[in-house]
């Protein structure tokens, strides 16, 4: 072993396991990693208003798609929420978003006469 420059270090000391020092060592490691962000929230902050000031767009960017079409969909088509997301290539909550933003949303106000067979209407799912 005198041949190479090979260094051991015992993590065994008297009265404490193997597991003591590791974890000391990670908590130490996890202090350090935390503190430079503690300071960036302000900077972060400082950043996005100057942004929002300057008359740029912050955050993530909304979908493009068509919202009237998603109303025709829903109130003349009777498509499911899943069905419309399939049709124009959005996901399913945007779509149901998208509606219940809108100013004609009749999702929670029946729009023609009540079903009165006691059976709840279906809507047409997607194939």
């Amino acid at each position: 072993m005198s041949e190479f420059p090979l260094h051991c270090r015992s993590f065994q000391r008297s009265g404490q396991s193997q597991a003591e020092p590791l974890e000391q060592d990670l908590l130490m490691l996890g202090g350090l990693a935390d503190a430079p962000l503690a300071d960036l929230g302000p900077v972060l902050v400082g950043n996005t208003t100057a942004a929002q000031a300057a008359g740029k767009v912050v955050g993530r960017p909304k979908r493009v798609f068509r919202r009237d079409e998603v109303v025709r969909l829903r109130d003349v088509r009777g498509l499911s929420w899943r069905a419309i997301g399939k049709e124009l290539g959005i996901p399913a909550m945007t779509a149901l978003d998208s509606y219940r933003q809108s100013p004609q949303c009749t999702e929670t106000v029946s729009t023609g006469t009540p079903n009165s067979d006691g059976q709840r209407q279906r809507k047409t799912v997607a194939a």
